[in-house]
């Protein structure tokens, strides 16, 4: 039996639900995926299912930056001698208030999940309001790379995506300040995100936008920088 398409008149209706409360239904779907994958990270963590060195690498680095020491046992070195993870400063406060090695693949199911926003905000930009910049925000949450990322033990660099996201977002939207605020950012995971960041000079070099002189040399300048 064919099915019906659904009718103008409503999709209209639906578009102006989703425009109306656009807000609200992007909230619901971070929290949730957020919850669901940390409840997730829970189980895995009760059942001792981290089972690489990622992990207790990176809880031990962040435990270790509270007693004043960078100092990493599991690789015998300074773990910065290993990855440039400066971003695990910026988290070691979170850290400090849940010491458990949990609150780390939690941050990182966190930050997966506000991901959508810029996504959905460049949706929105380029598409117009309605139920597509939150469809595309969905397919973002369950995009099955995101989701693994999220359970794959625990990678500083993880953090980055939303940023990267949020980076490109303001640069399609004629923000410089926070394109290179959030790239900036984004630079603190690891090393190699000079590499995409790079790549987004060039491809700001290479666009018609206003100011792409600017884009371009403000971000390759932070890439060659880091």
């Amino acid at each position: 039996m064919k099915r019906r398409p659904i009718p103008a008149a409503g999709l209209a209706r639906i578009d102006r639900v989703c425009e109306r409360h656009a807000r609200v239904i992007l909230a619901v779907m971070i929290v949730a995926w957020a919850g669901v994958f940390s409840g997730f990270a829970w189980l895995k963590f009760r059942h001792y299912l981290y089972s690489d060195i990622d992990l207790a690498m990176f809880v031990q680095a962040v435990d270790g930056l509270l007693h004043g020491t960078m100092f990493s046992s599991i690789r015998g070195m300074n773990w910065l001698g290993d990855h440039s993870s400066l971003i695990l400063f910026l988290i070691a406060p979170l850290y400090a208030i849940a010491r458990h090695p949990v609150t780390l693949p939690v941050i990182q199911s966190v930050a997966l999940a506000l991901g959508a926003i810029p996504v959905f905000a460049l949706a929105r930009r380029e598409l117009g309001g309605g139920l597509l910049p939150l469809g595309f925000a969905a397919l973002y949450l369950l995009y099955p790379a995101v989701g693994y990322t999220a359970l794959y033990e625990f990678h500083p660099e993880v953090l980055c995506t939303g940023v990267l996201l949020a980076a490109f977002a303001c640069y399609r939207a004629g923000r410089f300040g926070p394109t290179l605020a959030f790239a900036a950012l984004a630079l603190l995971g690891k090393e190699d995100i000079a590499l995409p960041i790079a790549a987004f000079a060039l491809y700001a070099l290479l666009g018609r936008g206003p100011g792409r002189l600017r884009y371009a040399a403000g971000l390759g300048g932070l890439a060659l920088l880091s």
